[in-house]
């Protein structure tokens, strides 16, 4: 896990991104799903049992609509989201603002609704405390028929000049098989059965375990998922990842008698706790 994160962490911050994920199928992939028409926002479609409380200690608050409004991650940093127009109507200019305030400094992300209810296109904003605001360029997302997130296009300028990144995933019957970046480096297979989980589990919860899992590079857009807004996670939990030296790291579920995730940990991890994500349930 540690590895992971460290790789995906040096990624991540770079301003050097251009990030598309397909699908095995033969699925649509244009952008919002082939359609930019907008749509309607809806987390209950992409959560369709119990809705995540907490995530790794970020609380999730909700309106009355549904509607994710504020997360509070464990270090203090503040998410929230304006619904500028009717998120449940069919609007010609429907659009959700996502702000990511860390002590201060403010990244702001507006964002398109396709017309599958998920975001097609995010404009982005950075400024410090007291200081400009700084263009960060534009995301391009798409999904596949089953709404599924399967491409993503981080158009970038910065001082040395544009520059490109690129994330693929391909699913199959539902669940994410097999990332990597570019051409095909950095490569990562997944498993839903090993020696010690011979029956798939049901994703009853669906999460989708961005860093911790997989090590897709998109900024702040897994705060966009559990707001509902980002396609709909894996059928079923990965048990195993596979690097492309060949490196299996196994995961361990403890779930509580509904089926619904409660901890998520790393396989003998170097560093016991470091890995451990817990999860609560509306």
């Amino acid at each position: 896990m540690e590895k992971f994160l460290k790789m995906s962490a040096a990624v991540l911050y770079s301003a050097v991104m251009c990030v598309c994920f397909t699908s095995c199928s033969d699925d649509n992939d244009e952008p919002g799903g082939g359609n930019d028409a907008p749509g309607v926002v809806n987390p209950a479609n992409v959560f369709t049992g119990k809705m995540p409380e907490s995530v790794a200690g970020m609380t999730i608050n909700r309106n009355s609509e549904g509607l994710v409004t504020e997360m509070r991650t464990v270090d203090g940093t503040l998410i929230t989201f304006d619904y500028v127009t009717a998120s449940r109507a069919e609007n010609a200019d429907n659009t959700v603002v996502m702000t990511v305030d860390e002590d201060g400094d403010k990244t702001f992300y507006s964002m398109s609704i396709g017309h599958n209810g998920f975001v097609s296109k995010a404009y982005v904003k950075y400024k410090e405390a007291g200081q400009h605001e700084y263009e960060e360029g534009v995301w391009t997302l798409s999904y596949d028929n089953a709404g599924h997130l399967t491409k993503a296009h981080h158009d970038y300028v910065d001082e040395q000049g544009e520059e490109d990144y690129t994330v693929t995933i391909q699913w199959k019957d539902d669940n994410i098989i097999k990332t990597y970046k570019d051409d095909g480096w950095d490569s990562y297979t997944y498993k839903y059965t090993n020696s010690t989980y011979t029956k798939p589990i049901e994703n009853k919860g669906a999460l989708f375990m961005f860093e911790d899992i997989y090590p897709i590079e998109v900024y702040d857009f897994e705060w966009v998922y559990y707001a509902g807004m980002l396609g709909k996670g894996p059928k079923n939990l990965a048990v195993s990842a596979v690097d492309d030296e060949g490196y299996t790291e196994n995961y361990v579920w403890t779930l509580d008698a509904n089926g619904y995730p409660t901890v998520f940990d790393v396989e003998d991890d170097d560093h016991p706790g470091m890995s451990t994500v817990k999860f609560t349930w509306e």
